[in-house]
């Protein structure tokens, strides 16, 4: 969903439309360009995606902890390029937790979300969809907890008959 208008609430402060830092549960985050429109059709900036993230972390941190979170980032809103990012990128900060998983291509080492601050710094980087795998990291290793089965409307299928769907599986 798009977050509401306007600005959040971090730790007492208002996300506000100037670059500066803010503070997410004790942690200092740099945010730049705040007031850029992130949701051109809806008037929503970056401050208001951060602040919504803080807002729902209590919501959203129980479906990403424990899991490497690859993400898709729209540099200059939605209505421009995208890009899946799964590194970490150089300059993070050093605060964030990571898991390094071997792959065919070599290693690569994933952000963990376990806090706010973690969620705020996902949309500092205009990180707007937070994909994880089906599977929690446990110390030296994978533990499956859950199937995720992705339904996605098409041209003869719409949401209600997605939503339909859902219901019959839930079942």
């Amino acid at each position: 969903s798009v977050p509401p208008k306007g600005s959040g609430r971090v730790d007492n402060h208002r996300v506000g439309e100037d670059a500066g830092s803010i503070v997410v549960g004790g942690r200092t985050l740099r945010v730049t360009s705040p007031a850029r429109v992130v949701y051109p059709e809806d008037g929503v900036t970056k401050a208001a995606v951060i602040g919504y993230y803080v807002q729902m972390s209590e919501r959203m941190l129980p479906h990403l902890r424990r899991r490497p979170v690859t993400r898709i980032r729209w540099p200059a809103g939605v209505t421009e390029a995208r890009f899946f990012e799964k590194q970490m990128p150089r300059g993070a900060p050093d605060w964030i937790e990571t898991l390094t998983l071997e792959h065919s291509g070599g290693p690569v080492t994933y952000p963990i979300a376990h806090d706010a601050a973690t969620l705020a710094w996902f949309a500092q980087q205009n990180a707007l969809e937070l994909h994880v795998p089906q599977w929690r990291w446990h110390g030296g290793g994978r533990r499956v907890d859950r199937l995720v089965l992705d339904l996605d409307p098409g041209p003869r299928t719409a949401l209600p008959e997605c939503a339909e769907v859902a219901l019959w599986m839930k079942e």
